[in-house]
């Protein structure tokens, strides 16, 4: 399975600064943003793709995540322990329906099947990192990194590098790895000899 670590922006026609993609390693991208960015960009992340998979390190985040985003309207299920199934299931059958969940169920239920799927917070090691990409064989990985996590990716992605080519390529905007503007048509990866189409 290919994983695509994309880091993902907001509004896919501006060439905003905070747009700027970082590769890391082939086809791995970071988002970084200010905390107050997440859930503003995280809904309309949504509104783009239409499902989303969450993954955020422990049940109290996920908990606390789902909440915010559910009051600013976005349309989600949380799957932590004895919810799951039903969880899960309402989002396979939901059109438009995300799933906030956390490491150790994606890694529980693996392999978990999904389009585009969001790392809220860097993992702790490279091993944890590695499994999630097993565990939810998904062609776009998004890693959000908040100001308090610049050193623990700083340590975590050397360690995950597969590509020194692609490392060393410069930053590049989302519309450059993202293309969200196929109007009717599924959204895809942009560019280059891989395509995914990401579901609606």
């Amino acid at each position: 399975c290919v994983c695509m670590c994309v880091a993902v922006a907001a509004d896919v026609g501006k060439r905003d600064p905070a747009m700027i993609l970082q590769p890391i390693h082939q086809g791995g991208y970071l988002w970084r943003m200010a905390r107050s960015e997440r859930e503003p960009s995280l809904l309309r992340l949504a509104a783009d793709v239409g499902k989303l998979v969450l993954v955020t390190r422990t049940a109290p985040e996920a908990s606390a995540l789902a909440e915010r985003l559910t009051l600013s309207g976005m349309p989600l299920r949380i799957a932590t322990n004895g919810d799951q199934e039903k969880a899960v299931a309402a989002y396979t059958d939901g059109d438009h329906t995300s799933l906030v969940t956390t490491h150790d169920l994606v890694v529980e239920r693996a392999p978990m099947q999904a389009t585009v799927v969001v790392h809220t917070r860097p993992p702790a090691t490279a091993r944890s990192y590695l499994r999630r990409l097993r565990a939810v064989p998904a062609p776009v990985h998004v890693m959000l990194v908040l100001p308090e996590d610049e050193r623990a990716v700083a340590t975590l992605f050397p360690q995950i590098g597969d590509d020194d080519a692609t490392a060393r390529r410069p930053s590049e905007p989302l519309d450059a790895v993202l293309d969200l503007t196929t109007g009717d048509r599924p959204a895809a990866i942009a560019g280059g000899r891989r395509r995914f189409p990401l579901v609606r």
